[in-house]
């Protein structure tokens, strides 16, 4: 049975990637000064994103020339992140993010 007004795609994503951003994370041993969060969007397309941590309320912006790497830097929804909280012009930042496996 459809809904009427509910697109069913969308509505799995969205599941699904509150499944993936609500189950508890991996603890890592961090660098000093650095900070784990979770990537709670990212668009390879505009380049940012949002990652998601404690003690920091609200969404901590990612630019991609932010991610430590060659090449191409991109993340996905769900991964695990080190970086580097910055203030920058309109809120804090990540900065010299390092996908942890």
């Amino acid at each position: 049975m459809i809904r009427e007004g509910v697109n069913v795609y969308t509505d799995a994503f969205n599941k699904a990637t509150k499944q993936r951003l609500t189950e508890p994370a991996i603890q890592y041993e961090l660098e000093e000064g650095k900070t784990q969060g979770t990537v709670k969007w990212f668009s390879d397309k505009k380049g940012f994103g949002f990652i998601c941590a404690e003690p920091y309320e609200g969404d901590i912006f990612v630019h991609h020339k932010d991610i430590v790497g060659k090449g191409f830097r991109k993340l996905l929804v769900g991964q695990q992140v080190s970086f580097v909280a910055i203030e920058g012009d309109r809120g804090i930042q990540a900065s010299e993010v390092t996908v942890l496996s």
